[in-house]
């Protein structure tokens, strides 16, 4: 059974990638979508897990049922793929017309999510409590050493699973592919199953399912110790989980924040955990656990979040150079698995050797029946995760930071650790000896707090320096802005990438994007700014006076950066005729009642993961549907570390809903492709360049219309040559993985097409 429990957590993380890319695809990009659907996820399988337990006397033949659950999950998988599919329409239909706040809309998101995943997480939440019910019949006496293997083994498959959808599977395939391979390892989970069931001897198929105990000192207090020993595990599972929320978020500040990162983070969690649980599984053959086991992991698991918050302070002096020299995308990889390793492995493995520990003790709570006692320690971690999710990324680094975050959450686990050991101690010869180690920690923990590192995460540096004029976390983006005047320059980093530059060819690129869609469509009088950054194109685009602009931007962290860019941004944030929105741009383009003349798209490059979504077809679709009849639409799409290939795709998608466009190069890696409703001729361009010599504050900013239409690189024809014929970007499948700098051969290749 091995095997078939490593197939079910390979099944489980395919599919939670899967839905959770489409569910975002439906609801956004946003960290509030993403919340919403992890929480139904869980919160699914939590109470699937709690029920299962409830009614596990009924499943005399676990394996029977477990091969038909298998079964079931595979029909759930598909029809799960097609549900979020539907509701990405009902949800872009219902959300406009209900005119709804934003804190009603995240309801509303979560609402939907709940409908259509909540069926499979139920059901999914079964499978480890029939495990644990087959494995007490296996071995009434060594029962919970079998269950964590099979927990180990499943998180062996889960750490597989993650690891092959986020680099070959969303790289390679469509999404309802992948749910196709899904389902088959679930028929095949199936399949061993049955197997297993008619190889086993009929006295162990219709034994009973307990796994009675040896006996301990603890007997007396068990139905007390079973309590609370599940809500200790619930809130060791709300730690766990804050802990890896706020890791994500810091390593993605050290790592390229790429598609397939976030997955080679979650995949290094799973590791540590299926290595602990597996070392578990063979002491527990020995060994009989108490409360003073589970204190003192909880303890090596305070002083272990502890070090990660220094050994984030040293990262930066690992350099990806040193160890790989020239970048290549399997280099890449290998060094942001390696960073998570370092950070990570240590911590998760406790967190692994936990699970089992916690489940022996809770066999003997519930009369040694383990399918029983499976279900609700799964019930109670998975729900606790649910609380984790939501306290750390809704509240906890809101209010404390990053490093604060991890200071609170170490306090946590040494809290647990304590309350554990007090309780063992009360019961032993003495006492006093068991809150040695808790209290040297909390010294230990004092000290560190006293020592700190500078709780500032940039990615590229450790000291922070003179120049750094702002500085901010939020919920998904960590935000830095250097100023040095005696270089007139000024540069973002969000997340650890470089973001609005003020140099010279970074600022005709804003300028001409804020500019050109006013000079295309004059009598504009209502615009829609996505991913607003620090604002300079859409300052820009205001000084033409357009009455109504709205402006988007995922990170509220970047709006109050834009304070710093005043200059550049003409004071854009005090203007009458702009409005901001916390929001990312796809569910803001499903959501609002509006229409516009012109909408802008200034998004980071596709290969990270807040951007990759507006470069899809339906994307395209979605912006052609709000604007109004012979309304433009313009969006600045970057070719640094892209390959020529994924340029061409974009570029090619973008025609498929746009026929009439155009592609302007103002330098650099800095492309703007326009769509107009009608062909843009010649006519069109000059005319556009006259009125950028009639208007001065446009003519200052572009440097006249000489200079701009040096600029205009390949008319309709041009660009429908250069691009070809093909494939296109659909949100079931795009994938850009950054590549090492192809800037000349693009740009080289851009003008050879514009000579033709």
């Amino acid at each position: 059974m091995a095997a078939a429990a490593a197939l079910t957590g390979t099944c489980a993380l395919i599919q939670e990638l899967i839905w959770v890319r489409q569910a975002t695809l439906a609801f956004g990009l946003s960290v509030q979508a993403y919340a919403a659907v992890v929480v139904a996820l869980l919160g699914g399988t939590a109470l699937g897990s709690w029920l299962f337990a409830r009614t596990m006397g009924t499943f005399r033949r676990p394996l029977l049922w477990f091969a038909g659950m298998q079964a079931a999950l595979a029909g759930l998988a598909l029809l799960t793929l097609l549900g979020l599919e539907q509701v990405r329409h009902f949800y872009a239909a219902l959300a406009p017309g209900l005119g709804l706040g934003q804190g009603l809309v995240q309801a509303l998101r979560f609402g939907l999510s709940v409908a259509v995943l909540s069926p499979i997480a139920l059901l999914a939440g079964g499978s480890l409590p029939l495990l644990g019910q087959w494995a007490g019949q296996q071995d009434t006496r060594r029962g919970s050493a079998l269950v964590g293997r099979l927990y180990a083994w499943e998180t062996v498959g889960a750490a597989v699973g993650c690891g092959c959808t986020a680099l070959v599977l969303l790289r390679t395939l469509p999404a309802g592919t992948s749910v196709w391979i899904a389902a088959g390892l679930h028929v095949v989970a199936g399949l061993l199953a049955l197997w297993a069931h008619g190889a086993a001897p009929p006295d162990v198929i219709s034994g009973s399912a307990s796994c009675r105990s040896n006996g301990t000192s603890e007997t007396s207090s068990r139905p007390h110790r079973g309590k609370w020993l599940l809500a200790a595990y619930g809130v060791s599972g709300a730690v766990a989980l804050g802990y890896q929320v706020v890791w994500g978020r810091i390593l993605a500040v050290f790592t390229l924040d790429a598609v397939y990162s976030f997955a080679i983070v979650l995949t290094v969690f799973l590791m540590g955990l299926s290595l602990g649980s597996g070392m578990a599984a063979r002491r527990l053959r020995r060994h009989q656990p108490s409360l003073a086991d589970f204190g003192h992991l909880q303890l090596w698991l305070a002083a272990l979040g502890l070090a990660t918050v220094f050994l984030f302070y040293l990262l930066p002096l690992v350099a990806y150079e040193d160890l790989f020299g020239a970048y290549s995308l399997g280099r890449a990889i290998l060094f942001e698995f390696l960073l998570a390793v370092f950070v990570l492995l240590p911590p998760t493995f406790v967190m692994g050797y936990l699970w089992p520990i916690v489940q022996r003790l809770a066999a003997e709570d519930a009369d040694g029946n383990l399918g029983v006692s499976t279900g609700r320690v799964n019930a109670a971690n998975t729900l606790g995760a649910v609380a984790g999710v939501l306290a750390t990324t809704f509240w906890l680094i809101p209010a404390a930071g990053l490093q604060g975050s991890l200071f609170l959450l170490v306090l946590g686990s040494l809290l647990l650790s304590l309350a554990a050991l007090a309780g063992f101690s009360l019961r032993a010869a003495d006492p006093v000896r068991n809150l040695r180690w808790p209290a040297a920690a909390a010294v230990l923990l004092l000290v560190g707090f006293v020592l700190r590192p500078p709780a500032v995460y940039l990615g590229f540096r450790q000291d922070p320096g003179e120049f750094m004029a702002f500085y901010a976390e939020g919920v998904d983006t960590t935000v830095a802005v250097f100023d040095v005047p005696e270089s007139n320059i000024k540069v973002s980093f969000v997340n650890g990438r470089i973001e609005v530059p003020t140099d010279a060819i970074s600022m005709q690129a804003f300028r001409a994007l804020g500019h050109l869609p006013p000079l295309v469509q004059p009598e504009a009088e209502r615009a829609l700014m996505l991913s607003f950054g620090n604002g300079i194109a859409t300052g820009s685009l205001d000084t033409h006076g357009i009455p109504h602009v709205d402006a988007v931007d995922l990170s509220r962290e970047m709006l109050k950066a834009a304070e710093v860019y005043w200059e550049e941004n003409h004071n854009v944030l005090h203007s009458p005729r702009v409005r901001l929105h916390v929001e990312d741009g796809r569910n803001f383009l499903l959501r609002t009642p509006h229409r516009y003349d012109i909408i802008t798209a200034d998004a980071t490059h596709p290969a990270n993961t807040s951007s990759w979504a507006l470069f899809t077809q339906e994307f395209y679709e979605t912006v052609a549907d709000r604007l109004v009849p012979g309304g433009v639409f313009f969006q600045w799409l970057p070719f640094h570390s892209m390959s020529e290939e994924d340029y061409r795709l974009i570029l090619r998608t973008f025609r498929a809903t746009f026929p009439h466009s155009v592609l302007w190069y103002t330098g650099g890696s800095h492309s703007i492709v326009m769509a107009t409703p009608e062909a843009f001729g010649d006519a069109d361009l000059q005319a556009l360049l006259a009125r950028i010599d009639e208007m001065s504050r446009v003519r200052e900013d572009l440097g006249g219309s000489t200079a701009m239409e040096a600029h205009f690189a390949l008319d309709a024809e041009q660009l429908a040559t250069y691009v070809g014929t093909g494939s296109i970007v659909r949100d079931r499948q795009v994938f850009f993985a950054p590549v090492a700098d192809r800037v000349m051969q693009i740009a080289e290749s851009l003008a050879a097409a514009g000579n033709r």
